[in-house]
């Protein structure tokens, strides 16, 4: 599993790195759910393309979505330095 979350980490663009990096300050470990507008805020780009890339990161297994009650980042995939 460590070996495909680190090739989907290898092929995210720039923008998907920025998303999911603020997102996973967003959620701080939890399962929440995510305000878009902030994260096109602190990434420099519109909701729509928060959404886009948020479709993008739970395809590639490095977010969960949860239903209703958010999301969360995959776990194991940061780690505090």
């Amino acid at each position: 599993m460590k070996a495909i979350q680190i090739e989907a980490l290898r092929k995210l663009d720039s923008i998907e790195l920025k998303v999911l990096e603020t997102a996973a300050e967003q959620l701080g470990g939890n399962v929440a759910r995510l305000d878009y507008t902030e994260i096109a805020r602190a990434v420099g780009t519109s909701r729509q393309a928060v959404s886009y890339n948020i479709k993008k990161l739970v395809a590639a297994g490095l977010l969960r979505s949860e239903g209703v009650r958010g999301f969360s980042v995959r776990e194991g995939l940061f780690i505090e330095v």
